[in-house]
């Protein structure tokens, strides 16, 4: 009682007055300890015995002055029995009209119907009445061993939590892994569409070469088999090789072509730096050749080449037997001189001679 205070001399009196010797109780084992005791949640405990206190509205209670507080419950209260009153009226009307229209009903069987539905309803609320109290007589018992299961729950909760905590953390953990695995295989799998779509638009170049890239491929399981890293740097090795061994080409090629352009006075392809049209120009240059130009030229050229065998024997004959009728005089000329001469001092003499071979 002690405990009582307040602002209201009079109120706080009578109070001390009503509870007595009542003890405040924070936990069970105080509120059984103790002779007669008050839970903070409304129990009294008198004689090993509980008994609940059905909380007092602030608007029905009758000591104090009456703050605002107090004002402001008892308006809030008749706000709430208006909206009742306006709910039980309109009930009261659907019940006069239900009794309206039962008016009308003239069948004996239909209104014994409902008198028998109307015992039954009465009946099972009757029996869930009693229910209902049954079921509060026995709360006081069962409120004291729920309060004993509830702690040791609550015991049980706590050594729980640390273990629930780190399967929590854990996961979390494992979410972000997954979350970062999920990345992986979107990127891994979006890079695989690329290289797909890359191969196609290469089996679809008409310099591809499908044996031989098989060949490759071969060679490269033979020698590296799963091990995919080691393959792909090779491959990046072998890339960079040809691409500089491509390079050498086409600078050779160009050069050549520049060559060939100046010496034969070619124009060639304009404003091109793309080997594969300077390719296609040379393959086309050289089938023109080939279907049209060379096979004329190739007669032309046989026929200047029996012309020129023709003349140069008619020419060789003309010029060899002139040289040889030359020759002949000279020599005849030559023997007389050498006729006319004194003989040497031993009496020879010299003469030039020929020998004609018959034909």
């Amino acid at each position: 009682a002690e405990l009582i205070v307040g602002d209201n001399p009079a109120s706080v009196a009578y109070l001390q007055r009503r509870f007595g010797d009542m003890m405040r109780a924070t936990s069970d084992a105080e509120a059984l300890a103790g002779k007669r005791t008050l839970t903070q949640d409304g129990m009294i405990t008198q004689s090993g015995e509980y008994d609940r206190i059905k909380p007092t509205l602030l608007a029905n209670l009758k000591i104090g002055a009456g703050d605002d507080s107090q004002r402001e419950a008892l308006s809030n209260e008749i706000s709430h029995l208006k909206a009742t009153i306006k709910g039980y009226t309109a009930k009261l009307e659907t019940i006069k009209a239900l009794i309206g229209n039962l008016q009308r009903i003239s069948s004996e069987e239909a209104l014994k119907y409902m008198l028998d539905a109307y015992d039954e309803m009465h009946t099972a609320r009757n029996t869930a009445t009693s229910l209902r109290a049954r079921l509060n007589d026995s709360a006081d018992v069962e409120y004291v061993r729920l309060n004993n299961v509830v702690a040791e729950l609550e015991l049980q909760v706590n050594k729980l939590t640390s273990q629930v905590n780190e399967w929590q953390i854990n996961i979390g953990r494992a979410e972000e892994k997954l979350k970062q695995c999920n990345n992986q295989v979107a990127e891994a799998r979006n890079r695989w569409d690329l290289a797909q779509k890359d191969f196609k638009e290469i089996e679809g170049n008409d310099a591809y070469d499908r044996d031989f890239a098989s060949r490759q491929w071969d060679a490269l399981l033979e020698k590296f088999d799963e091990q995919y890293v080691l393959m792909k740097e090779h491959c990046v090795k072998q890339r960079s090789a040809s691409n500089a061994e491509m390079t050498n080409a086409i600078n050779r090629g160009s050069k050549e072509v520049g060559t060939f352009r100046e010496k034969y006075r070619e124009q060639g392809v304009i404003g091109a730096d793309d080997w594969r049209k300077d390719r296609e120009w040379i393959g086309d240059l050289l089938k023109r050749l080939r279907d049209t130009d060379l096979v004329e030229q190739d007669a032309k050229m046989k026929e200047a080449y029996k012309a020129s065998q023709d003349t140069f024997r008619a020419d060789v004959a003309i010029a060899l037997s002139n040289n040889i009728d030359h020759l002949e005089k000279s020599m005849n000329r030559l023997n007389h001189v050498l006729n006319t001469c004194p003989v040497f001092s031993n009496g020879e003499r010299y003469r030039f001679t020929r020998t004609v071979r018959p034909q």
